[in-house]
């Protein structure tokens, strides 16, 4: 299973945090950083360390948004229903998680926000047609 992982340096030390978990940890080498969010992943999940696969994403101290390749994924609107969307990128936020930053269309309107990984899923998790 695939997840991404965001890297990013704080006053004192490196933080990793793992945006579908909505956790991270501190760090003392950059370098522990894939190996530290997949014993997140694998803690929380119960996934066996080999099926689960991470992407790190670096964010740079002064910025705010780590740019990601387009990805098409579903999000839960205020109304409570899934829409498809594409996800941009990752926002961080005043107290120092990210959020998904995505655009879709509901309401007759086109949306941008950046909302949280609980409210994302992947189109591997979509409900099956008449299920």
């Amino acid at each position: 299973m695939d997840f991404i992982a965001l890297l990013d340096m704080r006053p004192m030390h490196w933080y990793v945090y793992v945006p579908a978990l909505a956790s991270g940890v501190s760090l003392t080498n950059r370098d522990d950083a894939e190996a530290a969010a997949a014993a997140l992943v694998t803690t929380a999940t119960g996934l066996p360390p080999a099926d689960v696969h991470i992407t790190l994403h670096v964010a740079h101290q002064a910025g705010t948004v780590v740019k990601d390749p387009h990805t098409e994924i579903d999000v839960r609107h205020r109304d409570g229903a899934w829409y498809t969307a594409e996800q941009q990128g990752w926002l961080r936020t005043w107290d120092g998680s990210w959020k998904a930053l995505v655009s879709y269309s509901a309401e007759g309107a086109l949306w941008e926000r950046a909302i949280p990984s609980s409210r994302l899923r992947h189109s591997d998790q979509r409900v099956p047609a008449g299920a």
